[in-house]
């Protein structure tokens, strides 16, 4: 059921999920099995990305010209931007290489600008701000200029978030204000946005809690889950829950963007950090530490700085609180062990008790009983004599199965003998060449009287065993041994019907390989008149008659 209704949730279109707030709760659950799913696929996540930029990679060295170089190390830094900075940081400075080299002030200007924007998704704020004041908006393409005030935008609206410094956060405050009024003033020519989020940046920090959510849900529904958009959005979404003090809705948006973070392969994921952060405060100690070990691990995959000096100081107090809670469950399993061995002591008072007063009734019944004594004796001698009937049966399986052990170990010790003899031959002994041609002979006959031996035993103790046994055959494939020398297949179900059904082992017994003894198992399930599948469990029925009989005695 459960597998059901994790199949659902994500096949759907998560927007249907909006519609009725009660969902959201219901929902929880099962999307925090979902994440510990994505998460465990976290590997089959990074080797589909890795070959998707492998293939880039190799189509990079049949086009080798200065446009197709820069449009191929684009790809493979967006390919890179949310997965690892090093990379991505790598690709970058090959197209600025490339534009100073042909002298494309443009395409400099742009992967500035770029460049820019991947430091401050990393957190270098510092480095994004020196190449911010190093532009002389005046001089840029509208569309730059655009690009130039979002990164402004973004850049303050970050470094307002994230600093500790009351005076500095309203200086940042003041400096995104800035940007956003020389942001309205730039001719956007219908275009979007760059990375599509200023608009959620100007909602957030304007306080526009509805029309944010009423964005963030928009954008959920128009794009997939595992997209960058789709992440950025359940975000913001489950932000917005928490400025309203709904927490519920803040854990549903986070576990939504969390899994696709993971689908995505998105690294410097901040959304998992906010859902294990909120997870934390909820006092579920035990998945916030799961999870932020595995942010850690993304941390340090993607070199995020941002991601880094977010989960700091969350790490030390998480793992501070798991290490206390283990320490308290550790006390209590002390306890609980007391409490058992308390009990334990207990039951054994209790037996002793019983056992007590079971001795007394059974001395009264004793005395009850003496009359009927001699009767009862018999009646046990009668049920021993049943049971040694039936035992004495089981002692002749058993020597059969005895017998064939001894004679496989003999067989392999004479092969070890004849290995012996090889290696003498290799050192060039004409004697021992000699013994070793007398050796195959001497295993050959010692095969043959162990078939014999194997065949004459099986006859005497299940005398009716090819009878009954070709009565589970189809007609024309029934099977009549000449010379009292049963065939392999017969052979092979004999030791099935001692209790010998592993194939290797019959193999062993019957000096073949284990696919021979497959096929011959194979080929009489095929020919028999019963159920494939019920065939060697009748086969185990054969001689059964006999010992039936013995027990109605």
């Amino acid at each position: 059921m459960q597998k059901c209704l994790l199949i659902i949730l994500i096949s759907i279109p998560f927007h249907v999920f909006s519609a009725t707030h009660n969902m959201h709760y219901r929902a929880i659950d099962s999307l925090l099995m979902v994440l510990d799913e994505e998460i465990a696929k976290e590997n089959v996540y990074i080797q589909s990305h890795q070959d998707r930029i492998s293939t880039f990679k190799s189509s990079y060295l049949v086009k080798n010209d200065p446009e197709s170089a820069v449009a191929l190390n684009s790809i493979l830094y967006e390919e890179y931007r949310f997965f690892k900075y090093d990379s991505a940081l790598y690709y970058l400075e090959q197209n600025l290489y490339i534009a100073d080299k042909t002298n494309n002030t443009s395409l400099f200007t742009d992967t500035k600008l770029v460049l820019c924007n991947l430091y401050i998704i990393n957190g270098l704020f510092w480095e994004a701000e020196r190449i911010l004041n190093f532009m002389n908006p005046d001089n840029l393409t509208d569309s730059q200029k655009r690009f130039y005030y979002e990164n402004r935008m973004r850049l303050y609206g970050h470094m307002n978030r994230f600093t500790v410094d009351a005076l500095n956060e309203s200086i940042y405050f003041q400096n995104f204000m800035e940007a956003e009024a020389q942001y309205a003033t730039v001719n956007m020519d219908g275009e979007e946005n760059y990375l599509e989020d200023i608009q959620y940046l100007i909602y957030f920090y304007h306080k526009r809690i509805d029309d944010l959510k009423s964005l963030c849900e928009q954008t959920i529904q128009t794009t997939q889950m595992g997209e960058r958009m789709y992440s950025f959005a359940c975000k913001w979404r489950g932000m917005a829950a928490e400025l309203e003090g709904d927490p519920d809705d803040q854990m549903y948006y986070y576990l939504l963007g969390a899994i696709s973070d993971c689908r995505g392969n998105i690294k410097n994921n901040t959304v998992i950090y906010y859902l294990t952060r909120h997870l934390f405060t909820q006092n579920d100690i035990k998945r916030s530490h799961k999870y932020i070990n595995y942010v850690l691990i993304n941390a340090n995959t993607s070199n995020s700085f941002i991601l880094k000096s977010l989960i700091a100081d969350l790490v030390y107090e998480i793992n501070k609180a798991y290490e206390t809670e283990n320490r308290q469950y550790q006390k209590q399993l002390v306890l609980g062990l007391i409490l058992i061995f308390l009990l334990f002591i207990i039951l054994l008072f209790s037996l002793f008790v019983l056992m007590k007063e079971m001795r007394r009734a059974r001395a009264a019944e004793q005395k009850i009983s003496d009359t009927h004594r001699t009767q009862v004796e018999l009646n046990k001698k009668l049920s021993d004599l049943n049971v040694n009937l039936a035992q004495t049966n089981l002692l002749k399986e058993e020597c059969i199965g005895i017998i064939m052990g001894v004679r496989p170990y003999y067989i392999d010790k004479m092969e070890e003998y004849r290995r012996q003899v090889v290696k003498y031959l290799k050192q060039g002994k004409v004697n021992e060449l000699h013994e070793f041609c007398r050796s195959e002979n001497k295993l050959s006959n010692e095969m043959d009287a162990l078939y014999k031996e194997f065949d004459q035993m099986i006859l005497n103790i299940l005398p009716t065993f090819i009878d009954e046994f070709n009565q589970l055959l189809m007609d024309d494939a029934r099977i009549y041994p000449k010379n009292g020398q049963m065939t392999m297949e017969l052979r092979i179900y004999a030791l099935i019907r001692l209790g010998i059904k592993d194939s290797a082992n019959i193999a062993r017994h019957l000096r073949c390989s284990v696919n021979t003894i497959y096929n011959y198992r194979s080929r009489m399930k095929n020919k028999s008149k019963v159920l494939r599948k019920d065939f060697e469990a009748e086969v185990m029925k054969i001689g059964m008659a006999q010992k039936i009989d013995i027990d109605k005695m």
